[in-house]
């Protein structure tokens, strides 16, 4: 008689094996969804290593004949300089270098670009590039 009492007082709350099935199936979900987004986030390229300062924000990078140099994309013509940078460093390549100026000779079929830039350690030179006005 004693242990028809115990159960009786006693509730115990179970979950039912449909609701533990649903909640596993949401929690995989979720993980799934989480795992994607996540994914999605991680990018292979360096443009967390590239900084871009203010004034280089302001650089022009359309030369004269209306073309632009790398896309218009600041960061794209920083990550094709870099390894150039980097060989001149001694180094594989440099992300830590800041462009101070841009200036533009125009060619019958594209234009010269002459860059100067300024490194980390104050390294300061040019490098000049040329687009033959053909697409990449």
């Amino acid at each position: 008689m004693r242990e028809r009492l115990v159960k009786r007082n006693v509730k115990h709350k179970r979950l039912r094996p449909i609701y533990m099935k649903n909640f596993i199936q949401w929690f995989i979900g979720v993980f799934v969804l989480m795992a994607f987004f996540i994914g999605c986030q991680a990018t292979n390229d360096k443009t967390g290593k590239i900084t871009i300062s203010a004034e280089e924000k302001k650089l022009n990078l359309q030369a004269p004949n209306g073309e632009y140099l790398a896309g218009g994309d600041l960061v794209r013509l920083k990550e094709m300089l870099a390894p150039c940078i980097g060989t001149i460093e001694k180094d594989s390549v440099v992300y830590d270098f800041e462009i101070l100026s841009i200036q533009y000779d125009s060619l019958h079929y594209g234009f010269i670009a002459d860059i100067e830039f300024v490194t980390k350690s104050g390294y300061h030179n040019h490098l000049i590039m040329e687009h033959d006005g053909k697409e990449e």
